[in-house]
């Protein structure tokens, strides 16, 4: 945990942004994380998690990895927020231009949705 907390730290660019934690299964890898999480949550370094999990149907796979990591980035940065919402207002218009071909994309409506959420929500991100 000493060597985590260092790597949390560093905040000079020094380090690398992804710090891969791996080792032989049952050895308490998830549990690890999840502290690793709460503690950066605590300390407002952590912009977003999702971990994954054998035991809950909605977190077996990745469908919702991207939509749930945007959304939180989306809260925790309001830079990310307004680009990733412009990105989604160009694919919709995007859309709207090509409707019923099969590049038409139909889940801008879901509650998770970043563009949903700052359009409900335009002054709640923590960074500006």
């Amino acid at each position: 945990m000493g060597e985590i907390a260092v790597w949390i730290g560093s905040v000079d660019g020094s380090r690398s942004p992804i710090y891969v934690l791996d080792r032989i299964a049952g050895i308490g890898k998830s549990t690890i994380a999840q502290t690793v999480a709460e503690r950066a949550a605590a300390l407002d370094y952590l912009g977003a998690s999702f971990f994954f999990s054998r035991n809950e149907e909605e977190r077996k796979n990745g469908k919702l990895f991207f939509g749930t990591i945007a959304f939180q980035l989306s809260q925790y940065d309001h830079e990310f927020a307004t680009r990733i919402g412009m990105a989604l207002e160009h694919t919709r218009c995007c859309d709207e231009a090509t409707a019923g071909s099969a590049k038409t994309v139909g889940y801008r409506s879901a509650p998770w949705c970043p563009q949903f959420w700052y359009a409900s929500h335009p002054h709640s991100g923590r960074r500006s």
